[in-house]
């Protein structure tokens, strides 16, 4: 007996399969402990580390902000964008 499936579809099932497993891993591992910690005082220490990460957080180095930073970054990439598109339509 010979079965016509082509591998197109092996592959979507696989696909498919990989999606299930992972979506049922997802979702139990909500639901437990994985190493048995103890997590009382959890909220403690993260108000801990929460202040000392805002004792320690640095400044840049230039522009003063992180958000001027990632705004300049941004800025560099659309000037870049729109340079490349002209040398692009100019040496068509």
């Amino acid at each position: 007996m010979h079965f016509s499936v082509s591998y197109q579809q092996v592959w979507k099932e696989r696909i498919v399969y990989l999606l299930i497993f992972s979506l049922c891993m997802v979702i139990s591992s909500q639901f437990r402990n994985p190493y048995n910690i103890d997590t009382r005082g959890e909220n403690q220490m993260m108000e801990q580390l929460k202040s000392d990460n805002a004792i320690n957080e640095e400044k840049p180095p230039i522009l003063g902000s992180w958000k001027k930073i990632y705004f300049a970054v941004l800025l560099n990439v659309i000037v870049l964008i729109i340079l490349f598109y002209f040398f692009s339509e100019a040496f068509k």
